[in-house]
């Protein structure tokens, strides 16, 4: 792993701590909402960190973690989506996937990736909902009367980093599956550019964070 990449992942693991610290020092976890999403960035950072740490010192993937820390993301994401869609039909989707994607999850694990392997198959299904459910909302939230602007919308930003960062995750995942066995550098440049537009998201999602406790300044 070059200087290069190292920088990258220093940026947007900052851009998840800034995140964090924003919402607890001024109190966004108030809202249950950004509780949520901020567990699930606690968590993520502690999950990228330690995967990080073994790639660096040990020079292997930590498959079982990733495997284990897929379910625990994506239920806390479906809680996130469950709570600003207002579709009754929407939030049943929802629901019924995250017991789809833990039990794909669980026969990917035994039949597909071993948990010495990152979970691609099951990360790629994950992709698929996440955008799906950052356009709906997108989609709910263009049709609805503005009393705010878009910009100072938080859960617009948010949405927007999701849809974009795991749109473009599926496809180069997707497409690494394909050639990582005959192309073992385009398949580590393609990594490189997942790490690149993980900073386009956490830092769409700190402008999310910074727009919701504007919101809680303002008065009532």
């Amino acid at each position: 792993m070059g200087f290069s990449e190292l920088v990258i992942i220093a940026v947007y693991m900052s851009l998840i701590a800034f995140c964090i610290g924003i919402s607890l020092y001024k109190k966004a976890i108030s809202d249950s909402v950004f509780l949520t999403l901020t567990i699930l960035l606690i968590i993520t950072l502690i999950v990228e960190s330690i995967g990080y740490y073994n790639i660096l010192t040990k020079n292997r993937i930590v498959g079982w973690l990733f495997s284990v820390f897929l379910p625990v993301q994506y239920f806390l994401y479906a809680l996130y989506f469950r709570s600003i869609i207002k579709s009754v039909k929407i939030k049943k989707m929802i629901a019924i996937s995250i017991v789809f994607l833990f039990v794909w999850n669980i026969c990917n694990t035994i039949f597909f990736q071993n948990l010495q392997t990152l979970n691609t198959y099951a990360i790629i299904i994950a992709c698929l909902f996440y955008c799906a459910w950052s356009s709906i909302y997108l989609t709910q939230l263009l049709q609805a009367p503005q009393t705010d602007t878009l910009s100072q919308n938080p859960h617009f930003w948010i949405c927007t980093g999701t849809l974009f960062f795991y749109s473009t995750s599926f496809f180069i995942i997707a497409f690494i599956q394909i050639i990582n066995k005959g192309n073992n550098e385009l398949a580590s440049r393609l990594w490189f550019l997942v790490r690149i537009f993980n900073i386009i998201l956490y830092g769409l999602y700190a402008y999310g964070f910074i727009c919701q406790t504007k919101h809680q300044n303002l008065p009532s």
